[in-house]
């Protein structure tokens, strides 16, 4: 995978001390999977990783996944699909939606990831 910065790495995420909250016997450290990037932090990227990895590495045609209408998996996804210029549908729950609903949504479109909205019922079934 290329180290381009604007790209999510575990590289960027570090171990910090918090010096506030130790005292002689017990030190406190914190893992900063906030740092890894700005919107795919943390466990998103962690799961994402091997999943970008693999359709790369394949003869995927894209990344399908199912989220509600404020999902952060939602826009992780979105956004290291963009990132990795792979295809992208989300199906959202709630056909009552269109993708300029919420912000969330909106960044999802403006990413070029495919929203299709489906009923609870839909949703249920298919998820």
């Amino acid at each position: 995978m290329s180290k381009d910065s604007s790209l999510p790495s575990i590289d960027n995420s570090v171990i910090d001390r918090l010096p506030t909250l130790n005292n002689s016997i017990h030190e406190l450290f914190i893992l900063r999977d906030d740092l890894i990037h700005n919107i795919i932090s943390g466990n998103k990227w962690r799961k994402l990783e091997m999943i970008i990895n693999r359709v790369l590495s394949s003869n995927f045609l894209g990344i399908t996944t199912y989220g509600g209408p404020f999902s952060n998996h939602v826009l992780a996804t979105a956004c290291a699909a963009k990132l990795y210029g792979i295809p992208c549908t989300l199906r959202i729950r709630g056909e009552e939606l269109k993708p300029n609903s919420n912000n969330l949504l909106a960044y999802c479109a403006s990413t070029g990831a495919k929203l299709e909205f489906l009923t609870r019922h839909e949703y249920d079934v298919v998820k």
